[in-house]
């Protein structure tokens, strides 16, 4: 009999009953058995709240728990999820992806010594059964910076929350924003806690790309806010310990530029905004980017 609970699963729910059987028979099927199953609908507006009320009572003894609440956001869900959980450690699942049988067993079994195990992951489109490889980071055990070297540079590791599994207390005193790329914001505060970090190339996640998914989406918010993330990351490290991450920064932000620079060559497509207007919002922005990697 489970005397304690050593992981919490917190899976923020919101219009997403297209996808929701997927990600929660998924999380039936897991291997590893001693896990909580925190559900927080953040006020869906179709059938999403029924669907996860049907599983829960299927497994009312597996310690699967529902809460309903007004829509705040996912943000607010995942903090709301964080202080009603109870588990050792911490994971997080989107509501329109799916695990592996193996994804709680792995990461658990590889977090012994170390703060956070990270996973690969599969990449699909919509329906599809074809499934993009990901090119990621070497597996093993990493020290704080190296493992934030990767993590901040955006290429051989994400920013994502739902490939990981974290100890607990990580997210003691983290400031959760309300924006677009709130996983890089909240990542970075996580990592820079740890000592060590353990990774693996085996792929137990499934994270579907959908038509309706803001992350997708190439616009002017999106990229305000990648500039807002690049902000706050050179605040966060401030002078001192910067140095150690400058390159990388500087990596992530011909990324952003790249992007600036898609987003409204896009607009100019559309006959949105003329050749002028493209030059003058592009420069504005590379400004803005450029102000951000200035110590």
């Amino acid at each position: 009999m489970i005397t304690s609970i050593e992981i919490s699963v917190i899976l923020p729910v919101y219009n997403r009953e297209k996808f929701l059987n997927r990600t929660l028979e998924s999380l039936e099927n897991q291997v590893f058995k001693n896990f909580e199953l925190i559900i927080i609908d953040d006020g869906s507006q179709d059938s999403s709240c029924e669907i996860a009320q049907e599983f829960c009572k299927k497994n009312k003894n597996k310690n699967w728990k529902l809460f309903k609440l007004e829509h705040q956001g996912v943000s607010y869900a995942r903090s709301f999820g964080i202080k009603n959980s109870i588990g050792k450690y911490i994971s997080f699942v989107d509501s329109d992806d799916s695990v592996e049988p193996d994804f709680l067993r792995i990461l658990y079994e590889n977090i012994k010594n170390c703060q956070i195990s990270i996973c690969n992951y599969k990449k699909k489109i919509g329906d599809s059964k074809i499934s993009k490889n990901i090119f990621f980071h070497k597996s093993g055990i990493f020290s704080r910076n190296q493992i934030l070297k990767s993590l901040i540079s955006d290429i051989s590791l994400k920013s994502f929350l739902w490939n990981k599994l974290f100890e607990r207390s990580l997210f003691d005193d983290i400031i959760m924003p309300q924006m677009c790329f709130e996983d890089k914001i909240i990542c970075l505060q996580v990592f820079s806690k740890i000592k060590k970090c353990s990774v693996t190339r085996k792929k137990l996640y499934n994270y579907y790309i959908n038509e309706t998914s803001l992350t997708w989406q190439m616009n002017e918010q999106i990229l305000s806010d990648y500039i807002k993330y690049s902000e706050f990351l050179k605040e966060f490290f401030c002078k001192k310990e910067y140095k150690i991450f400058s390159f990388r920064h500087k990596l992530f932000c011909m990324h952003i530029f790249t992007f600036a620079f898609k987003v409204f060559f896009a607009k100019y497509k559309k006959k949105e905004i003329n050749i002028g207007m493209f030059f003058k919002f592009f420069f504005e922005n590379c400004k803005r980017i450029l102000y951000s990697m200035k110590i």
